[in-house]
């Protein structure tokens, strides 16, 4: 990570990496958290740290496809509403139950975001979204072809088998 880098941060949940970012001399950081409990955490932390003006929050969920999907916020896990994830049955009764155990958010694909302050080059991507990382990487692939960032990437193995993947994919 250089000083001025454009930092993004998928899964910033209450924005640890966000600030570390800041401290670190980012220009900009880029959140994204789809959990809104932990949004309040997240924007209440760069409030009182002064950030709002270098700091874009989307509370989004990152993927390969753009869909509606559910969070299981016990335990910030995604549930997309996509044929290739396997649901157990005891989450999707909760789901279809409107359990508050479970809240609504959208998937997008980060390649398909035409927000202006996405249209810089990124830097530096820190992704910890328990499991979902494979498919969030698939759909940011023009731009991980265009940018060439580095990436932190913190993988859940038991997490990646409802998202049918392996931690060597």
């Amino acid at each position: 990570f250089k000083k001025g880098s454009t930092f993004l941060d998928v899964g910033a949940q209450t924005g640890y990496y966000t600030l570390l970012a800041h401290s670190l001399g980012a220009k900009k950081v880029i959140s994204i958290e789809p959990d809104l409990n932990s949004l309040k955490i997240l924007k209440a932390n760069i409030a009182l740290n002064n950030l709002n003006n270098n700091t874009y929050i989307l509370s989004i969920a990152l993927y390969d496809i753009s869909t509606s999907a559910n969070i299981k916020s016990k335990r910030m896990k995604l549930i997309p509403n996509d044929d290739r994830f396997s649901l157990k049955n005891s989450d999707k009764q909760e789901i279809e139950s409107n359990s508050t155990n479970f809240l609504k958010t959208q998937t997008i694909r980060y390649d398909d975001l035409k927000d202006n302050y996405l249209n810089t080059k990124i830097d530096f991507i820190k992704m910890d979204i328990e499991g979902a990382e494979f498919n969030a990487l698939k759909g940011m692939q023009k731009m991980l072809a265009k940018d060439k960032p580095s990436i932190l990437l913190s993988i859940h193995p038991q997490k990646m088998a409802p998202f049918k993947h392996k931690p060597d994919e």
